[in-house]
């Protein structure tokens, strides 16, 4: 069992939003779930913003700026210039128990991108399949190979310094 204490170090999740999706209250009580707490952030058009809010009165809500996922992303790491890892987390998904443990891998002392598993689930509920991930460089190239993605950004933990070096 994982412990209910929270990492050694700010944990931001963001999560971009229309505020449609109908997972949306599974997604939000995945992160709340989680054995330690962390900072999620739903990221959405200034019109969803009020309603958000009353739906999710302890996520904070932030409106995003215009330009898409992506645009949102970074709107919500803007919003919080205090953490020192980061993962993003659409809206029709769900971190599961196991995050904790790829949480408990990362060094937020130096560049570090920590892959965790994506599991496909249907809308009914039942398992889909999974989506296998490697951060072997010799792996990659023989999955790319195989038209299998070997990066996905679910289950994925970034740390500050790999941002502060990618160029704007």
């Amino acid at each position: 069992m994982v412990s209910a204490v929270p990492p050694p170090f700010p944990l931001l999740v963001v999560t971009p939003t229309l505020g449609r999706s109908p997972w949306l209250e599974q997604t939000v009580e995945s992160v709340a779930r989680l054995p330690f707490r962390c900072r999620h952030l739903l990221v959405a058009p200034g019109d969803a913003v009020a309603e958000l809010a009353s739906r999710f009165p302890h996520t904070q809500i932030i409106a995003e700026p215009g330009g898409g996922m992506y645009a949102a992303i970074n709107a919500g790491l803007a919003a919080d210039e205090s953490w020192a890892a980061f993962t993003y987390l659409n809206d029709d998904d769900l971190l599961l128990p196991a995050f904790a443990r790829l949480v408990a891998r990362v060094n937020v002392d130096r560049p570090q991108v920590v892959y965790g598993g994506v599991k496909l689930i249907r809308a009914d509920g039942r398992r889909a399949g999974a989506i296998p991930i490697s951060s072997a460089p010799s792996l990659n190239r023989l999955l790319y190979a195989q038209r299998i993605e070997p990066v996905y950004q679910h289950g994925t933990v970034v740390t500050r310094p790999v941002v502060a070096t990618v160029p704007c």
